[in-house]
């Protein structure tokens, strides 16, 4: 991760409009439903990637959000999350 970014590495916080979101460790951490965790699990996903860590919780509890990562980070993959 990219130091201008603003993020500290140690401990990720993200904030978004005065409101705190810590990244999720693990899928169960997202607020996603079950049969979208059970698909994770089925599909072979583990635990998100630092993207989908630090994006889907905001994302989740209805925020809008505007993410840069890299190619093959999982960006796509989190879209169907959502919804």
């Amino acid at each position: 991760m990219n130091a201008s970014c603003g993020l500290v590495t140690a401990w990720r916080l993200a904030v978004y409009r005065y409101r705190l979101y810590v990244p999720a460790t693990d899928f169960a951490d997202t607020g996603l439903r079950p049969e979208l965790l059970s698909a994770l699990s089925e599909l072979g996903y583990e635990e998100p990637t630092d993207i989908q860590a630090e994006t889907l919780p905001p994302l989740m509890a209805g925020r809008d959000m505007l993410g840069q990562a890299a190619t093959g980070t999982g960006k796509t993959a989190a879209l169907p999350c959502q919804c």
